[in-house]
């Protein structure tokens, strides 16, 4: 599930007694107004955006998802690093026609390598690397890619997914990380083998 879509059932899931209140009419004098304070209250509980949950902390600064508006979130348009642009989808499409996103892959813990936590050290741990998507939306994912933060500067990964034309939607199933090669599986199975801060090979077929 969409990280936004999470983030909205659970804050559903919290405020539903305000929520209740506010549809029942009981939480405000009858005006004129009340239903236009009534939809703004609710906007702001649908479209909460908690920044932390889209920003990951590497060894070079913050990397964070960027919606085309210039505020956090996903599906996003751009990848910054210290507010620079490391990979961008702004104007491009698929080969179907469709919108091209970046996403994080939220459903398993395989997809990204983070460093040991120091002692003493708080919020979240750096990322090491991590397998990034691209598609449409986060329920049809098209390509894959890795960002790498191990060298001594960051690494973006070729496009992988072997979906020339885009006519498949592909499920990311786990990473196997390793110091020189690391093996990266998706449905069918099939496994790409990234060369660390160099090419990605495959796919290969497993029998």
């Amino acid at each position: 599930m969409p990280r936004d879509k999470v983030i909205r059932a659970v804050f559903l899931f919290l405020f539903l007694p305000e929520l209740a209140v506010l549809f029942s009419g009981n939480g405000y004098a009858a005006s004129p107004a009340a239903p236009d304070i009534k939809a703004e209250q609710l906007n702001q509980v649908l479209h909460v955006r908690d920044v932390s949950a889209y920003t990951y902390p590497t060894k070079f600064g913050d990397l964070k998802f960027i919606l085309s508006d210039g505020t956090p979130g996903m599906p996003a348009e751009r990848l910054t690093l210290n507010d620079q642009t490391l990979l961008s989808t702004e104007g491009q499409t698929d080969a179907q026609g469709g919108g091209v996103s970046i996403m994080s892959e939220l459903m398993t813990v395989t997809s990204t390598e983070y460093m040991p936590r120091r002692h003493g050290q708080t919020g979240h741990a750096e990322v090491k690397r991590m397998v990034v998507l691209l598609g449409g939306d986060g329920n049809c994912i098209k390509k894959f890619v890795i960002l790498d933060f191990t060298g001594l500067k960051p690494f973006v990964s070729e496009k992988f997914g072997n979906n020339s034309s885009d006519q498949f939607c592909l499920t990311f199933k786990k990473a196997k990380w390793g110091k020189k090669e690391s093996e990266i599986i998706i449905n069918g199975p099939r496994s790409y083998i990234y060369y660390t801060l160099d090419k990605v090979t495959g796919p290969f077929v497993f029998e």
